[in-house]
């Protein structure tokens, strides 16, 4: 075989991914089959989906497609899948992300030994490796260490003759908790353990409020919002996060719209029995919580993909929406919609 046909044979390896597909689809259906999945076996095939970013990686690894992305694909598909079963927490999605610089490193290393020979492809591997664990290992370091981490106060008054508001809060990746403010005069308080920038601006009766941090170098693990509403005035709020965790309880608020934005982590929200009228949630990947209470009258609307949606049985079907028993007689409805691409949308009543 001449040199040519041996390049050309090395660049036309076949793919392997229908292959592992078939494989970790029998090992599936056998588990079942034998009692060794305990939970809903449909939800168990949810939960591996990241699993076809993993065989991905591998894929493209076997056909030698470059080294740098698909190491990357199966790192998240690790991390998705170790998520999707509760080993480890949204709030460590942070992490991963802080990483993001290694990417560059990795490309560098990537160019300069990709016309070698497999033993180059074998060095290149362990040195981006190396480097992914490394960076784990410093970022891991750094934000179990108390020092360096400073956290800032939220503090923000209101005038007397404000009657509503409009509240943004932004960060990037990290975890964010929102509650119930507990003095009369303010608008919103709490901490960030972030550098977050504020304004605030009032215009007769109204006052419009933003906390934004979107600071791609900051370590987002670090990056924690406790904040607090007032419950004295209606608002608008809008929730947006690249990645992490996103808390809001507003069953004491009076929130009259509400939209959450999100790429990949966890959202969880319980949602006040009256008062709110529009409330749009959409993420990219990862799980959606909403908790409402008994009796609330909610028209839902879902436009999924890759996902599964748990909703109470009482709820009836009527074309693409969902309605609660009682929406039909209600005087004050939710409006709710909800868009997600890949994960879990559940909505329950509150215990």
């Amino acid at each position: 075989m001449s040199e040519n046909n041996k390049k050309d044979h090395s660049q036309h390896r076949p793919s392997v991914f229908g292959p592992m597909l078939l494989i970790t689809a029998g090992i599936i259906f056998l588990a079942n089959n034998l009692g060794i999945v305990s939970s809903s076996f449909w939800d168990t095939i949810v939960n591996l989906w990241p699993l076809l970013l993993v065989f991905a990686g591998i894929d493209g690894l076997v056909r030698r497609d470059g080294i740098v992305w698909p190491l990357l694909l199966i790192i998240v598909g690790v991390f998705l899948t170790l998520r999707n079963f509760g080993v480890i927490a949204w709030g460590e999605w942070g992490r991963l992300w802080s990483l993001w610089p290694l990417i560059f490193v990795a490309l560098g290393v990537d160019i300069i030994f990709k016309e070698h020979s497999s033993l180059g492809s074998i060095f290149r591997i362990l040195a981006i490796l190396l480097l992914v664990g490394g960076g784990i290992w410093l970022v891991g370091f750094y934000s179990n260490s108390s020092e360096g981490v400073s956290v800032e106060a939220v503090h923000q008054p209101m005038g007397e003759e404000i009657t509503e508001a409009q509240i943004t809060l932004s960060m990037s990746a990290g975890e964010m908790d929102v509650n119930a403010a507990g003095e009369k005069a303010t608008l919103i308080e709490g901490k960030t353990a972030s550098k977050a920038k504020e304004f605030y601006h009032e215009k007769g009766t109204l006052a419009t409020y933003t906390l934004k941090c979107d600071s791609p170098v900051a370590l987002p693990s670090r990056g924690r919002w406790d904040l607090g509403i007032s419950t004295q005035i209606p608002f608008g709020l809008s929730a947006e996060m690249g990645a992490g965790e996103i808390v809001l309880r507003l069953e004491e608020l009076r929130p009259e719209n509400l939209v959450i934005e999100q790429g990949v982590g966890n959202i969880k929200v319980r949602l006040p029995a009256r008062g709110l009228h529009h409330a749009e949630i959409s993420q990219a990947i990862g799980q959606i919580q909403v908790v409402i209470a008994k009796g609330t009258a909610i028209r839902l609307e879902v436009s999924k993909a890759i996902a599964t949606l748990d909703i109470p049985p009482d709820f009836s079907r009527k074309g693409n929406y969902y309605y609660s028993p009682n929406y039909d007689e209600a005087d004050d409805v939710i409006n709710l919609s909800i868009s997600q691409a890949i994960g879990k949308i559940e909505v329950t009543y509150s215990k």
